[in-house]
Parts: structure tokens; C-alpha cells; sequence
């Protein structure tokens, strides 16, 4: 009796090992399968939703950097406005605002002292803007290098100084020191010159 009941219990040791073994692999396979189904239903969705919450922030992160650089040129084209105002404030207070005709006839009738045959001086339209006016005029004279350097000079320290436009020089003779050796000689160009000196003023003219 006892030996068959030891032989009974040999005989399921092997079935109880194999149903031990399916149950353990059933178990890694549900194990597995749960995994699976958790990476797929679950975590996977996730991530991917992070990734386009990353790419979004990474977009905003883009989109922000731009509109601070905007900002920043924005800034500095405001200054330079401001700048560029403060320059021309400056310019218009030092513009004249009673220089009439006989004036600029004066200023340049002080010329006398400098090497200028005056040929012509026309007094051409004004030109209006909106809180000054141009006065310009028209003048030619015959002078040589140097005259022409020393008007120029004078013009560049006048209190109220002229733009220069419309500038033509031709050379229309040359003069010589016949007195020296013709190797030697001297020459000096006679220049015929026009010019338009535009005179700036405050107001709406006269």
C-alpha cells in the first residue's frame, strides 16, 4: 500500500514540475502581453504627445527668440529716431530766420579780398519745406586753383554756411611767368566756375 502510494507520487512529480513550468511561462506571457498593451495604449500615446509638446515648446522657444530681435531693432530704430530728431532740432535752431537777399549780397560781396572775377549772381525760386525754406543762388566767377580754395575755405566758415550744388568748373586759359626759363615755367589755370550756394533759413521765406 505504501509502495504504491510512492509510486503514484513518483509518477506525478514530473506533471507537477510541467504544470509548475506552463503556469510560470503563462505567467511571463501575461506579463509580456501586459507590457505590450500598456506600452501601446498607454505609454506610446504619451510619448508622442510629449514629442509634440516639445516640438511646440521648441517652435515658441523659436517664435519668441524672433520677436525679442524684433523688439530689440525696433528699440534701436526708435533711438535712432529720436537721435535723428534731437539732430535736426539742433540744426533748426541754428538756422537763421531774417537772411534776406541784401544779406546773402553782402556775405558774398566779402570776397573781395580773395582772387574772384564775379561774373553773374541769380537768384533762383526758393524752395519751401515744412518749417524752413532754401534760398538758392546762382554764381559764377573766373578764378585759378588757389581763388577757388579760398572760397570754398570762406564759404566752410561762414556763421550761416551754404550747401553747394550744381557745381561745373572748366579751365578757359592759362596764364605764365614768361620771366622764368620755359622748362621752369609757371603755370596757373584760369578757371570759369558755377556753382548753386543754397542758403537754409527758419519760417516760410519773405
Amino acid at each position: 500500500m505504501q509502495f504504491k502510494y510512492l509510486h503514484e507520487l513518483s509518477e506525478r512529480g514530473p506533471i507537477m514540475s510541467q504544470i509548475s513550468k506552463n503556469i510560470l511561462l503563462y505567467a511571463i506571457l501575461f506579463i509580456i502581453l501586459i507590457i505590450v498593451l500598456y506600452f501601446h495604449y498607454f505609454l506610446n500615446p504619451i510619448l508622442k504627445q510629449t514629442q509634440i509638446y516639445i516640438r511646440d515648446i521648441s517652435v515658441f522657444q523659436e517664435k519668441k527668440a524672433d520677436i525679442e530681435s524684433q523688439n530689440n531693432k525696433y528699440k534701436s530704430i526708435l533711438m535712432k529716431k529720436e537721435q535723428l530728431q534731437q539732430t535736426l532740432s539742433d540744426i533748426y535752431s541754428t538756422l537763421p530766420e531774417n537772411l534776406n537777399s541784401y544779406d546773402i549780397i553782402n556775405l558774398l560781396s566779402e570776397t573781395n579780398a580773395i582772387k574772384l572775377n564775379k561774373s553773374s549772381m541769380t537768384f533762383l525760386d526758393p524752395i519751401f519745406r515744412q518749417d524752413f525754406y532754401v534760398m538758392p543762388v546762382k554764381f559764377c566767377f573766373i578764378t585759378d586753383s588757389s581763388g577757388l580754395l579760398d572760397f570754398l575755405s570762406y564759404l566752410e566758415n561762414l556763421l550761416y554756411q551754404p550747401t553747394i550744388s550744381n557745381m561745373q568748373v572748366s579751365a578757359i586759359s592759362i596764364d605764365s611767368d614768361s620771366n622764368l626759363m620755359d622748362n621752369n615755367r609757371s603755370r596757373q589755370f584760369n578757371l570759369q566756375v558755377e556753382m548753386i550756394l543754397n542758403f537754409y533759413m527758419r519760417g516760410h521765406g519773405e
